[in-house]
């Protein structure tokens, strides 16, 4: 089994490109320009695993005005990612899935309480702003997310599998061929959705897409980023060169937030031979 790859919040990750005759995908990690400045961890969280036939990726954003979305972002990341490694049922079922998953996003919050409860405050914050990130602590930390699990198709998934999961604006684009097809998501996309780390899947139950990966015949795409790389919505097909420039530019301006994205590709053709 490959490792687990989990970039860091604290520092930043240059763009990764690797190629191989299975996949093609790349990666980055850069915190907003404040965050930078005064050396705070970033509240965007990446992790993934690229192993022989599947690709499991995670994007959380933590959301800034909870407590420390910084460390529900990182927490749930690495528990998605727990379960999509564990989900290898050959189950295509949508409702199925979403059931399944909402259960588990709801059983782990007891463990995220712990985790939250154990975290104390910097001293040198105090005076009326320590008063008001205890009362956020008792409210929790949130984080919007998308993750998802690409299988290769095998004696289990004989045409592959794709699925996605996904609360909140985290961006989530699919293309088959060079048409992109991110409708089948449908419009779900809200900033009111998200995961909380007392109560679970807050706004709605997790959105939920799971198909054949043929269904997007020979080659396929997904692309996952948090908003603080929103510029790539209007670009039709985002090149890496574009992704590569976006990064660099929005990382100057005084305003930007924190920025993730990972780029995934196959081409069944390769694949077969």
């Amino acid at each position: 089994m490959k490792p687990i790859i989990r970039l860091p919040q604290e520092s930043e990750t240059e763009v990764h490109a690797i190629s191989n005759s299975i996949w093609q995908y790349q990666y980055a990690y850069y915190r907003s320009l404040e965050s930078r400045e005064v050396n705070d961890p970033g509240q965007d969280y990446l992790t993934f695993l690229a192993a022989e036939n599947c690709m499991l990726i995670t994007v959380c954003d933590g959301v800034s005005l909870s407590y420390y979305g910084d460390i529900a972002a990182k927490f749930l990341g690495d528990q998605l990612l727990k379960w999509l490694l564990a989900y290898d049922h050959a189950e295509l079922d949508s409702l199925s899935i979403q059931a399944d998953i909402d259960k588990y996003l709801r059983d782990i919050t007891c463990e995220a309480t712990e985790l939250l409860d154990k975290h104390e405050l910097p001293s040198h914050i105090q005076g009326i702003l320590r008063e008001v990130l205890a009362a956020k602590k008792e409210h929790g930390s949130d984080s919007v997310y998308g993750a998802a699990r690409v299988d290769l198709p095998s004696a289990l998934y004989p045409n592959g599998r794709i699925l996605i999961i996904w609360q909140g604006d985290i961006r989530i684009r699919l293309w088959s061929s060079d048409e992109e097809s991110t409708e089948r998501l449908g419009d779900q996309f809200h900033t009111s959705h998200r995961w909380n780390s007392r109560s679970g899947p807050v706004g709605s139950s997790p959105h939920v897409y799971c198909n054949d990966l043929l269904s997007f015949g020979t080659k396929g795409r997904l692309l996952l980023y948090s908003d603080g790389l929103d510029q790539l919505d209007s670009l039709q097909i985002p090149t890496l060169e574009e992704i590569k420039h976006t990064l660099n530019i929005t990382a100057q301006n005084p305003s930007s937030d924190d920025m993730s994205f990972f780029n995934a590709c196959w081409d069944m053709a390769l694949i077969r031979r």
